[in-house]
């Protein structure tokens, strides 16, 4: 799933859908597109974004002929009003025929330019090797000096978090099994109902 609404809690740079800011000449969506359509694990591509918006961009950036080139389908998703309904209407889009309560999906965001096929080839290998309902990409503080400013170039400085493997900062690659971690809540709530207490899930999801 690639996000690229502008609805809800989306922030916008200076008005502007941060998904349609161009980088090179492209619009960062387009860049995170090319991306996916170039990763051999991935099959077909739900993007989620103003609908009418995001198909003048695929029409006029050649990504329908690159879907076609990759035998990778591109399905246009039209946004609702949060970040939340976007993920699970996009999901339940994707679940096969039957379903498969353990069907899998690589969500990404349209602000990531820079991502490239072997980053999310490697994520995804990791992510079904650990076999969890959710799995988060991490990026160590040291992969990020490269971006950072110096005395002579401006920067970012981004922030991290400490973990006992070191600085980490969140990179937004998400693996997820939606459907095995909502049955898990679900199991959880009915446990806690039963025996009066609270089950610590606060999925909206659930």
């Amino acid at each position: 799933l690639l996000l690229a609404g502008d609805r809800g809690h989306s922030r916008s740079v200076k008005g502007r859908s941060k998904a349609f800011l161009e980088v090179r000449g492209k619009p960062m969506l387009v860049h995170v597109l090319e991306t996916l359509l170039h990763t051999p694990e991935v099959t077909e591509v739900f993007v989620v974004a103003d609908a009418i918006r995001l198909e003048k961009v695929l029409a006029n950036f050649g990504c329908l002929e690159l879907a076609a080139a990759a035998s990778c389908p591109i399905h246009v998703v039209p946004q609702r009003e949060s970040l939340l309904e976007n993920v699970w209407n996009a999901f339940l889009r994707t679940l096969p025929a039957p379903e498969d309560p353990d069907h899998a999906v690589l969500i990404v965001p349209s602000d990531i330019p820079l991502v490239v096929p072997e980053e999310l080839s490697a994520f995804l290998a990791a992510a079904q090797r650990a076999d969890a309902d959710h799995v988060v990409g991490l990026t160590p503080e040291s992969a990020l000096e490269l971006f950072a400013p110096t005395d002579t170039a401006p920067g970012v400085k981004m922030a991290c978090f400490n973990l006992a493997e070191g600085r980490l900062r969140q990179n937004n690659l998400n693996w997820v099994r939606p459907r095995r971690s909502v049955r898990r809540c679900g199991s959880r709530r009915a446990s806690s109902a039963r025996s009066g207490g609270t089950s610590g899930c606060s999925s909206p999801t659930c």
